[in-house]
């Protein structure tokens, strides 16, 4: 008869531990925010959306955490969490009395798996609530935790949980937060300070409160040497270590980028790795703000430079404005790079290579620069003139080109037909810029469409990679490539983008476009008014586009395509290719060099000791004028 009441009591003990590790544990009433991690191409933070209210966390494995800050937080918080049942009885039966005593429940005593029990399953409402109802739940949760899951992970999660100030939710964002760096590359002395924050993230801010936050940490060092999880030679050293703080707690580099990033942004994303290289992109952010400084007395404010991969289209730099931050300014928040702008004369390699495409025209075709009244589509009369307002007469289609000159462009265009021209520029998904194809005329080739910077560059990219245009990405997989035009003619437009003697006549010999020692192509733009200014020049690696003027619209003073974004465009692309070898844009073997007698579309011949050499295809031969008895070599 006695062994009844100890079976019933074993036959409770049995139910309790049965409960405690079978009924699953309630769903989490609110998990730790983990806001937007947006990246650069080698993993480096840009920036974290944070939710201003709840904050953000960057959840990380345990071993990602520094042991010191495990054991600073053991040591500060818990002492005996490795054997306690979830909670500490002699702690909780403590704060009983002490609730006793004052007739009100105030005291703590509560171990980190009821922390973290309160942070998971509780309502936000319900864990500031002082009641006994509400530290019973807590217990009991605490207890089933412990049942049910090993410290290792209710250590982790509570230190992927707990709040530190700030905003900053868990270790790794208290890491980035305060000290710039994870949580696993914490000094024992930084880990201590961090330990110290849960307890009071507002009174021991260190940002606001620095010799609050330096005593508790000091006490975190002590209890971890009461604790033995340090020595007292650890302890002194870490007391007399300097902290140096992070003096950009809130980082965000790239600042336009990462607003146009947040704008597409998949639904539910938490972590988001961008194309940009966080290096190039400081890099020209630098040459734009240099060089926007030294244009202020032309009323210069403001500037935009893309560089994009060539072979992928992927955007490693975006700068859209030299300040995102000048409150000064407007509209410094205006991201340039995707705003539509004229374009200048940096549309007219679209209109050259429609007119190679067409096979109306060759690198053999004469060009005539001369005061001429075309034809508008809606029967006006159009007088254009080129920028220093000269006429040079009869000149070949690689000089027209290379030197920008206005009145040939017009005539290919003319000759061409407008929509013609409009149609081959679609391909380049400049759809957009064209949707209105009626409010275009002749001098749609001068820059009348307003295009935005990144989709020019994009381009031009096509040039850069044999007529594939690839659509710039930000994120995520590259689209498939499509061909827009033959190779034969992105080559040929290469190659009359990197001759600087066909430059010569618009720019002079060795200006800031030429690169001696690579094979770089380029062209500029000028609004007619000097409202825009741009520069967009390749490599069969790398496309960097520039654009310099003012956000909100104002004209500059005097300054041109080569004064104004051209330098910005040299000093990004002399960075991008120093030490880098040359490389050559892939020549179809179709194509054949001609010795033609200068400005005509004759053989070279004995009788025209001017000549010139043009890249030819089997079909453009047709067309050239071949003296009697004369065999065309080639080169």
């Amino acid at each position: 008869m006695k062994r009844r009441p100890l079976c019933v009591i074993a036959l409770g003990a049995a139910t309790l531990c049965a409960t405690l590790v079978l009924t699953p544990l309630p769903q989490p009433a609110e998990l730790p925010p983990t806001g937007i991690d947006i990246l650069d191409h080698h993993g480096h933070l840009l920036y974290q959306v944070i939710d201003p209210v709840r904050g953000a966390a960057r959840p990380v494995p345990l071993e990602a955490i520094a042991p010191a800050l495990q054991q600073a937080t053991i040591a500060a918080e818990d002492k005996t969490f490795a054997s306690n049942i979830g909670i500490d009885p002699v702690a909780t039966l403590r704060a009983v009395r002490d609730d006793l005593t004052t007739r009100q429940v105030v005291s703590g005593g509560s171990t980190i798996t009821q922390q973290l029990a309160r942070l998971r399953y509780l309502q936000s409402d319900e864990r500031s609530a002082q009641s006994y109802t509400r530290k019973a739940t807590e217990a009991w949760l605490a207890i089933r935790m412990t049942a049910q899951q090993s410290k290792t992970q209710i250590l982790e999660e509570y230190l992927n949980s707990v709040p530190y100030g700030n905003l900053a939710v868990g270790a790794e964002a208290a890491a980035w937060t305060y000290f710039d760096k994870p949580a696993a590359d914490l000094s024992l002395a930084e880990a201590a300070l961090l330990a110290g924050l849960p307890q009071s993230p507002s009174d021991y801010d260190p940002f606001t409160h620095w010799s609050s936050a330096r005593a508790r940490q000091i006490q975190v060092l002590d209890l971890m040497l009461r604790r033995g999880f340090i020595d007292t030679a650890q302890a002194d050293s870490a007391r007399a270590e300097p902290i140096q703080l992070n003096d950009r707690p809130f980082p965000l580099s790239a600042a336009h980028f990462v607003d146009y990033v947040r704008g597409l942004a998949p639904a539910g994303a938490t972590r988001i790795q961008t194309t940009l290289d966080r290096d190039i992109q400081s890099l020209a952010e630098r040459a734009a703000q240099r060089q926007v400084a030294r244009l202020a007395d032309h009323d210069v404010s403001d500037a935009a430079v893309v560089v994009l991969d060539a072979h992928t289209g992927g955007v490693r730099a975006m700068v859209g404005g030299i300040d995102y931050f000048d409150s000064s300014q407007p509209d410094a928040q205006v991201n340039m790079a995707v705003a539509p702008r004229q374009t200048g004369s940096a549309f007219k390699p679209i209109t050259y290579a429609a007119a190679l495409e067409s096979g109306q025209f060759s690198e053999a075709s004469m060009l005539q620069d001369e005061r001429t009244v075309f034809q508008t589509r809606r029967g006006e009369a159009y007088v254009p003139e080129d920028y220093d307002h000269q006429f040079r007469g009869d000149v070949p289609l690689r000089v027209a080109l290379a030197s920008s000159l206005n009145v040939p462009a017009v005539e290919l265009e003319s000759q061409l037909g407008v929509p013609r021209v409009i149609d081959f520029a679609s391909q380049f998904e400049l759809s957009k810029a064209l949707a209105d194809p009626d409010r275009f005329d002749l001098s749609l080739t001068l820059g009348a469409a307003e295009v935005p910077l990144l989709d020019l560059t994009a381009a031009y990219g096509a040039f850069a990679t044999g007529g594939a245009y690839h659509p710039p990405v930000l994120f995520g997989d590259s689209p498939p490539s499509k061909r827009v035009m033959s190779k034969d003619t992105a080559w040929l437009i290469d190659d009359m983008l990197s001759d600087d003697a066909a430059r010569g006549p618009g720019f002079g010999r060795n200006s800031v476009l030429n690169l001696p020692d690579q094979h770089v192509a380029v062209k500029t733009g000028t609004t007619s008014d000097f409202r825009d200014n741009w520069t967009v020049g390749f490599t069969p690696d790398v496309v960097v586009g520039v654009w310099v003027g003012n956000a909100d619209n104002r004209p500059m003073r005097d300054v041109s395509g080569v004064s104004g974004a051209a330098p910005i465009w040299r000093e990004v692309m002399d960075a991008l290719l120093e030490n880098a070898p040359a490389a050559n844009f892939d020549r179809p073997t179709d194509l054949v060099r001609v010795a033609l007698c200068a400005d005509t579309v004759r053989l070279a011949a004995p009788d025209c000791p001017d000549q010139r050499l043009e890249w030819l295809a089997p079909s453009d031969m047709a067309a050239l004028v071949v003296p009697s008895g004369q065999e065309y070599q080639p080169l």
